[in-house]
């Protein structure tokens, strides 16, 4: 079973840094890859409640992103930002812009 790797990114620099923490795991690499499943916690939970689902669906086929949103977790506490709207905007930045996810669902 492959384990989850935990990383960082900046989504903004200026003026108040926003970095986002988050998990992610990848299928195995013999494995055909089924898509992208976004984990998103509630409040006041973190990433961390999901270390349990993380695995299977990974062994499954997914690519499996569990960020904690700012404030939460390890991600930064800005003073400012903490609206549904901000934080959906987050989440978008970092898998479309950081993560190269497309977010277009496909026609097929």
């Amino acid at each position: 079973m492959q384990r989850a790797g935990k990383v960082e990114v900046w989504l903004e620099q200026e003026p108040e840094e926003v970095r986002i923490h988050y998990v992610e795991a990848n299928p195995p690499a013999d494995m055909q890859k089924k898509g992208t499943i976004l984990l998103i916690h509630g409040f006041p939970e973190t990433s961390y409640q999901f270390r349990h689902v993380i695995p299977p669906l990974s062994s499954a086929g997914y690519r499996v992103i569990a960020p904690d949103y700012r404030g939460a977790g390890y991600s930064t506490r800005p003073t400012t930002g903490h609206t549904k709207k901000v934080l959906a905007t987050d989440l978008h930045t970092l898998m479309t812009d950081k993560l190269g996810i497309n977010m277009t669902p496909s026609t097929s």
